[in-house]
């Protein structure tokens, strides 16, 4: 069932148009800019859009422009995924799966350091529901990270028709504490 809901959404997301998506996108990326969370935040850890997801480039422009402190995953072989901060997106090349990943560098390495009140990750993901469950590509990456840094802010970007009802969550699974689409904030 979860294969299904996931290869379903999958599809549609690939059948968008280059022009929806920016469009979408824009507005995505507009209501997440004028957050309570993202205007205080100091620490944002966000994603380098690929295949289809809601792209970020503007939000990584405008957090890195404001001073923020912007960092990016890096996924690894053991199916654990590491932050890095970056300048800028020269600071990144192409990685796993083909995602624009920063260059690993231990003093850059998002820590329990950096770990403050005022970080928001920035999160992907295939399909959400109403209660903010999410569910990603299967990997676990994105769970296993949030396990690690309990209390930080979580939100998720997606199209809306991202959204479904009810999805069945796993008791690993990290909630989101709110999902942005072209709609609003769920």
């Amino acid at each position: 069932m979860e294969d299904d809901i996931r290869k379903q959404i999958l599809k549609l997301r690939t059948s968008k148009s280059p022009e929806d998506i920016l469009r979408k996108s824009a507005i995505i990326q507009d209501i997440l800019i004028s957050t309570t969370e993202y205007v205080n935040t100091k620490n944002i850890l966000c994603y380098a859009d690929c295949r289809g997801e809601v792209k970020t480039g503007g939000i990584i422009d405008d957090a890195l422009n404001k001073g923020k402190k912007v960092f990016l995953p890096l996924c690894e072989e053991d199916y654990s995924m590491n932050f890095y901060s970056i300048d800028s997106m020269e600071d990144c090349v192409i990685g796993h799966y083909g995602i624009t990943e920063p260059k690993a560098c231990d003093e850059k390495r998002f820590s329990q350091s950096d770990f403050t009140r005022d970080t928001v990750i920035i999160v992907p993901g295939v399909v959400f529901d109403r209660n903010h469950n999410r569910m990603g590509y299967s990997k676990g990456y994105y769970d296993r990270f949030l396990a690690r840094f309990d209390g930080i802010d979580k939100i998720a970007l997606a199209f809306e028709f991202q959204i479904v009802d009810e999805i069945c969550a796993n008791p690993w699974d990290v909630l989101m504490d709110k999902i942005i689409t072209e709609n609003g904030i769920i």
